[in-house]
């Protein structure tokens, strides 16, 4: 093992090719762990960091062993599949101690909870055999590409050689360390073990290969297979209408009768002395519990049972019947909405209305947030309401009466033509002999002007 890092960081020119092997993957699915909270990082702010989370939140890409002491160091030599970063301690008051971190070929997703558990036991026999710390999140580690003076590891780069699920799981088993197959199932402990040379095709990518698994319960082997569960899944999927167990159990007898004569045949051989239990498919009472399974889960998640839907609606189709009740629950969810809304708004302008009898009085507004209970800041929104409410009406008010004024206008046109009582062209004699013929009893024809 040939140190390549000095002072805590990863060498120059193997930082380099780090980069061009791992950036892309780290730049996506790293998280810098800083100040207690989980953020998303670059690769150009990623060398200021002393602890990171490889994972992301939909991840898992890398396995991380912590190993406290010293004596266990050997087992890492024993142990076939060398790490791709190994990080030693420093200090010589605790000189043994390291991390190791292995590249995974194929991220696992969080989601598949089956290759996520499996993951999980694998990493536990990995720590059993490493004599790793069984309590570290390993999720967190320390940054192998932390440069600064005060890195607590000294990290060193083996190879670029990235890992299977199924490749870690055969080096626990050669160093003598096997999976936890034990779980306690209704009460019975249930021994798995595993059927060697049978496959199950691939259902969780290319990390592995499906297996079916032989169960023993009290004494007496069973032979528990996933692929009729699967397969009545998927078709109950792509049928798209109601699935009741009848129907179920209807396919998962006829899928049973075909692997029985096909695949086991093909998968343990024509040998005669094949045990009973594994040349001979499920019993009735099995495909009877797997096809009430069945169709209440496709029942419960799809919305596609019977009990869904009426007869009337059934006999239209699957499709056809979730269109329809997919509108019924969007209006129903768009009624409520407005319900809300309404009552929100109410709401506001009452509270509204205290505001302005409370500003009239002469309050504050702080005096008024803690009067009626509410935060200062929507006491403030209330007033600007307030005043724009106040501004717009005077513009109304205004605009009401420029229209009735227009409409006088129109509805009186010759009032508007009338000349001014004193006009330019008026003389003032005229004026008094206008005063005189008005005082007298007998009117006299208007003088000319």
């Amino acid at each position: 093992m040939d140190p390549i890092g000095t002072g805590g960081g990863i060498a120059r020119e193997e930082l380099e090719f780090l980069k061009h092997k791992l950036r892309a993957r780290i730049t996506h699915m790293a998280n810098s762990f800083n100040q207690n909270r989980y953020k998303e990082t670059t690769w150009e702010n990623l060398l200021s960091h002393q602890y990171i989370a490889f994972d992301g939140p939909h991840y898992r890409a890398f396995i991380v062993m912590d190993v406290d002491k010293p004596e266990h160091f050997e087992k890492l030599r024993r142990f076939p599949l060398a790490p791709n970063l190994i990080g030693l301690r420093a200090s010589a008051h605790h000189r043994g101690n390291y991390q190791a971190i292995w590249i995974l070929r194929f991220p696992v997703k969080k989601a598949d909870r089956l290759v996520l558990r499996w993951m999980e036991r694998i990493m536990t026999a990995m720590g059993e055999a490493l004599g790793a710390d069984p309590h570290f999140s390993r999720h967190l580690s320390r940054n192998p590409f932390y440069s600064l003076k005060d890195a607590a590891y000294s990290w060193h780069w083996l190879h670029d050689r990235q890992f299977l699920l199924t490749q870690l799981q055969d080096a626990c088993q050669m160093v003598g360390v096997e999976l936890q197959r034990t779980q306690k199932t209704r009460g019975e402990e249930i021994t798995v073990e595993r059927v060697a040379g049978v496959d199950r095709g691939p259902r969780v990518g290319p990390n592995e290969k499906f297996r079916p698994f032989r169960y023993e319960i009290g004494g007496e082997k069973i032979l528990r297979n996933c692929w009729l569960f699967l397969a009545v899944t998927e078709h109950a999927r792509l049928h798209s209408g109601p699935v009741t167990e009848e129907w179920c159990l209807d396919l998962l007898h006829e899928a049973n009768g075909i692997m029985d004569k096909k695949i086991w045949t093909d998968s343990v051989g024509t040998n005669p002395h094949t045990p009973p239990w594994l040349s001979y498919g499920l019993d009735d009472k099995e495909l009877r519990t797997i096809a009430r399974s069945i169709s209440q889960y496709w029942s419960a998640t799809s919305r596609s049972g019977l009990s869904w839907y009426t007869k009337e609606e059934a006999s239209l189709g699957g499709k056809r019947t979730q269109q329809r009740h997919r509108v019924k629950i969007l209006d129903q969810l768009q009624k409520g909405r407005e319900t809300s809304l309404a009552v929100r708004i109410q709401r506001a302008l009452k509270r509204r209305e205290s505001v302005r009898i409370l500003l009239e009085e002469g309050l504050s507004k702080r005096a008024i947030s803690k009067r009626l209970n509410v935060n200062e800041r929507t006491i403030y929104r209330d007033v600007i309401a307030l005043m724009e409410e106040a501004s717009r009406k005077k513009v109304e008010t205004a605009s009401r009466s420029t229209t009735f004024v227009r409409s006088q206008k129109d509805r009186f046109p010759h009032s508007a033509r009338r000349p001014p009582l004193l006009a330019p062209s008026i003389s003032l004699g005229n004026l008094l002999h206008f005063a005189q013929t008005s005082l007298n009893d007998s009117p006299r024809p208007p003088q000319p002007i």
